[in-house]
């Protein structure tokens, strides 16, 4: 596989589902996915989320998904320096997460850049 092609699907491109802690996420190119790019839930920890091409690519191709990254019940951890454009509902959704770090991260031309819902608290949002 070279990179060449948009596989889409109807779930999440990268999925943080339950316990999963300490993974590292890095340097993918995520797009087509009608749901979610990136989907964290049910208490991952301490994962890091980085130099990631999430509804675009280097040359800023429109690699749409429906969220660029959605997060619920996920506590301590880090997104920095990731593209999220293109995506069709919001760039980053947040759902009663805590203690998360977004830095450096661009965000642009998504439906909603970030949508903060319910039980959400913001510990550091560096864009």
């Amino acid at each position: 596989m070279t990179g060449a092609v948009l596989l889409k699907n109807t779930a999440a491109g990268i999925g943080l589902v339950g316990d999963v802690q300490s993974s590292v996420i890095r340097s993918n190119t995520i797009g087509g996915s009608s749901s979610v790019g990136i989907y964290s839930a049910g208490s991952p920890t301490n994962n890091l989320i980085d130099y990631n091409y999430i509804g675009t690519n280097a040359a800023d191709a429109n690699f749409a998904n429906g969220d660029g990254i959605r997060i619920s019940f996920a506590t301590n951890n880090t997104f920095t320096q990731n593209i999220i454009g293109h995506n069709t509902t919001s760039g980053i959704d947040l759902s009663n997460v805590s203690l998360n770090t977004f830095s450096n991260n661009s965000i642009y031309s998504n439906g909603e850049a970030i949508k903060i819902n319910n039980g959400t608290t913001i510990h550091s949002f560096k864009i």
